[in-house]
């Protein structure tokens, strides 16, 4: 992006910020920490951490500060399920070591344990970075390959939060002003090939009704 096109740093207003932790706690969980930025470019990125509740297994990770830009979404894809404004969530299990130290900077800590993080707030400003939009059914992938040594995930899908309800999905901030909730499920390479020659719904299909979207490293690779 050129100094010509760089954005103004944007930041949500404390009443749309209100709103936001209200809907996160009414429809996912109360958040005893956050994950705060310490150096923001562009938008101010935190990531709100809701530990397992008596609703959900599981920790949930949902970035706040995202929706903050507006994306630039094309005439032909305007519709109510796409929003210039997203915000995204990332679901772990109960045994994943989350970084204790939350002012160690980022290439100090363990990318086995990371990495969910670290994509969770890539996805979340490549809006921002690459001046497009993200929506149901987009994917993003890592080009170095896998996300961490320990799995074979390298693929992030863009979803529904089906787990929490079809109210969690999306909150108003404002007049004529709302931000969707999207939730990213990991895929291996050729779950990702999959859904680029089929959809996403058939990839969907694929998956057994045991799959749970909740982060699994060891799970099976429906793609092979």
């Amino acid at each position: 992006m050129s100094e010509q096109e760089k954005i103004p740093f944007c930041v949500y207003s404390e009443e749309q910020l209100k709103e936001l932790e209200s809907h996160i706690k009414k429809h996912i969980g109360e958040c005893k920490t956050v994950l705060h930025e310490l150096e923001s470019p562009d938008i101010h990125l935190d990531v709100f951490v809701i530990e397992p509740n008596e609703n959900y297994d599981g920790y949930t990770l949902v970035t706040v500060g995202a929706g903050a830009y507006r994306m630039k979404i094309p005439e032909e894809y305007e519709h109510p399920i796409n929003s210039r404004r997203a915000e995204f969530l990332i679901r772990l299990p109960e045994t994943w070591e989350l970084p204790k130290d939350l002012s160690a900077p980022e290439e100090e800590v363990d990318e086995n344990w990371y990495w969910p993080i670290r994509w969770l707030k890539n996805v979340a400003r490549r809006p921002v970075s690459f001046g497009t939009w993200l929506g149901w059914g987009h994917s993003v992938q890592c080009e170095a390959g896998n996300f961490a040594e320990n799995t074979g995930f390298c693929c992030l899908l863009v979803e529904m939060p089906y787990t929490f309800g079809n109210e969690a999905f999306r909150v108003d901030i404002g007049a004529q002003e709302h931000v969707h909730f999207y939730q990213l499920i990991p895929l291996y390479r050729e779950e990702m090939e999959y859904k680029i020659h089929n959809g996403t719904d058939a990839l969907m299909e694929l998956f057994e009704d045991s799959f749970s979207d909740i982060v699994d490293i060891n799970r099976k690779n429906y793609g092979e």
